[in-house]
C-alpha cells in the first residue's frame, strides 16, 4: 500500500533528479546575452549583435522569449533558482509523457520504463536552453492528443503564423518576426451537453 502511494511521487522525483545538474552549455551565454541586450535595447534584434561572420545581415531571433526570460530570471532569481525551474520543467514535460503512456493502456511497468528511456537520451534536452521548452510543449502536445482521444477535450489545434495575425499587429512593426515559426497549441474543454 505504501509504495503504491509513493511511488508516482518517487517517479516524479527520479525525473527531477535527472534534470537537475549545473548548466553545462553554450547556448546559455549567447542567450543571456542576447536577453540582456534586448532588455537595454527595449526590442528584438534585427541584426544578430555578437555575429562576426554575419555582422549587419538581416536575422531573426525565434529564441527572442527565451532568451529574455532567461536574462530576467537569472538577474532576478539567480542561476541555482533556474536549475531548479529547468529541473522541474523538465520532470512536468516527461511526467506528461507519461501520463500520455498511460492513456494508451501501456502497462504501469512498460509506461515507467518508457519515460525513463527518453528521459535518459533525451537529457541533452534538460539543458538551459530554447529546447527544454520544446520539449515541454511536445509532450504536452502529446498529452493533449491522448486527452482528445480520450474525449475529454473537443479540439487540438495547431495553428501556423498566419492564423497569429492580430497578435502579431499588437507586437507592432517586428509582430511578424518575432512570431515567425512559433506554433501554438489551442484547446477548449468539452462543453456538458
Amino acid at each position: 500500500i505504501w509504495a503504491g502511494r509513493f511511488a508516482p511521487a518517487g517517479f516524479l522525483v527520479v525525473l527531477f533528479l535527472l534534470g537537475f545538474f549545473q548548466i553545462q552549455n553554450d547556448d546559455f551565454w549567447i542567450h543571456l546575452s542576447h536577453g540582456r541586450w534586448m532588455a537595454e535595447q527595449g526590442r528584438v534584434p534585427r541584426v544578430d549583435p555578437y555575429s562576426f561572420t554575419q555582422a549587419g545581415k538581416p536575422w531573426v531571433y525565434h529564441g527572442w522569449l527565451f532568451g529574455l526570460l532567461l536574462y530576467e530570471g537569472y538577474i532576478h532569481l539567480g542561476p541555482a533558482v533556474l536549475v531548479v525551474l529547468k529541473a522541474l520543467l523538465g520532470a512536468a514535460a516527461f511526467g506528461l509523457l507519461y501520463q500520455a503512456l498511460r492513456s494508451r493502456e501501456t502497462g504501469e511497468v512498460w509506461a515507467v520504463l518508457l519515460v525513463l528511456l527518453a528521459a535518459g537520451l533525451g537529457r541533452d534536452l534538460l539543458q538551459l536552453r530554447s529546447q527544454t521548452m520544446g520539449l515541454f510543449f511536445f509532450c504536452f502536445f502529446l498529452w493533449a492528443l491522448e486527452r482528445w482521444r480520450a474525449g475529454d477535450i473537443d479540439i487540438v489545434v495547431i495553428t501556423s503564423v498566419d492564423s497569429l495575425h492580430a497578435l502579431a499587429g499588437l507586437l507592432g512593426a517586428d509582430g511578424r518576426a518575432l512570431l515567425a515559426a512559433t506554433p501554438a497549441v489551442v484547446m477548449s474543454e468539452r462543453v456538458a451537453e
